[in-house]
């Protein structure tokens, strides 16, 4: 069998816009290529492998060792403790079902005394008159308040890098959040994303106060950048990639800086299908079409702004944008 086994679905996602299908493609990328993919974490690195070891694959720079290998090296003595347990099962069943023929005549003949003795002491009975009653009164409520940024408050959105379901849970990730001291603190897929509200300040200063409070309550370090969630309103409504021809299969994604470039780029940059569009402030927009040759549009962000940014789909910045 070729087929990837599924990880979760921000994983199984990230892989499928990657261009990963098959065993075959995924063994043209390496180990550490994929954990730089959203949503893939320790344990679905642990599947991936031991999917490509029982296809006799491996990640590319790697070799693993085939389960198949260890299946052949059980020991007979585990096969008999096997056979022993399963005539233990077979016997320990047939005893009860014996057990319970036995019984079953004397709990119906039970049943069916109890039942005439119930009828004979019964006797119908006139229903009993009762007097309308006054309808009870109820406080009205008030409507359960909406979610957004409360008086003297503004919206942000935190991005963080490297986190899935496998080495965060999201309701975790949210009261760590909230004993920072955010409020209305809300969750956004399963790929670390986190709408909150705050006083407004330098999003310097909430990105570091995120992360302390991430590696607090998590033990886990997680890079965290921080946008306000009126950027990334401007930013969907400004279209950036509307003035750009691409193919109707090519994905759509934004890389968020912590500051601008220092250099001006050539743009657009191209390599194996990525092409980086354009760069407008601490925003990249780069678009790609999958294929066989791995993760080349991650590999080309980072190989131009280093690894210290963090990257999402175009319609997962609009879900972050409403």
């Amino acid at each position: 069998m070729d087929a990837l086994p599924s990880i979760s679905k921000p994983a199984d996602r990230a892989l499928h816009e990657a261009g990963i299908k098959t065993l075959k493609q995924l063994a043209r990328w390496s180990e550490a290529e994929v954990a730089g993919l959203h949503g893939v974490g320790p344990s679905g690195l642990k599947r991936l492998r031991e999917a490509l070891a029982g296809a006799d694959l491996h990640f590319r720079g790697t070799r693993t060792k085939s389960p198949l290998a260890a299946t052949a090296q059980a020991t007979p003595t585990s096969k008999a403790t096997k056979v022993t347990a399963a005539a233990k099962a077979q016997a320990t069943a047939a005893s009860a079902a014996r057990a319970s023929q036995t019984t079953k005549p004397k709990a119906i003949e039970a049943t069916k005394g109890t039942r005439s003795q119930a009828t004979k002491a019964t006797s119908p009975q006139a229903p009993k008159r009762t007097s309308p009653q006054a309808p009870k009164r109820t406080k009205a409520t008030s409507p359960a308040p909406t979610s957004g940024a409360g008086p003297g408050l503004k919206r942000y959105a935190a991005l963080l890098r490297g986190v899935s379901p496998m080495n965060a849970k999201m309701p975790e990730l949210k009261r760590s959040f909230e004993e920072a001291g955010f409020v209305d603190v809300r969750t956004v897929l399963s790929s670390g994303n986190v709408l909150f509200s705050a006083p407004e300040g330098p999003e310097e200063q909430l990105e570091r106060q995120a992360e302390a409070a991430l590696e607090k309550g998590l033990a886990r370090r997680f890079p965290v950048i921080v946008r306000s969630v009126d950027a990334l309103q401007a930013l969907r409504n400004a279209e950036p990639f509307r003035d750009f021809e691409l193919a109707s299969d090519a994905k759509r994604v934004v890389t968020f800086l912590r500051h601008p470039p220092k250099a001006r780029l050539a743009l657009p940059i191209e390599f194996e299908g990525a092409r980086i569009l354009a760069v407008k402030g601490r925003e990249v927009f780069t678009a790609y079409v999958p294929g066989d040759t791995g993760p080349a549009f991650m590999r080309l962000i980072e190989s131009t702004f280093t690894k210290d940014v963090t990257t999402r789909t175009w319609d997962t910045v609009g879900k972050l944008a409403r």
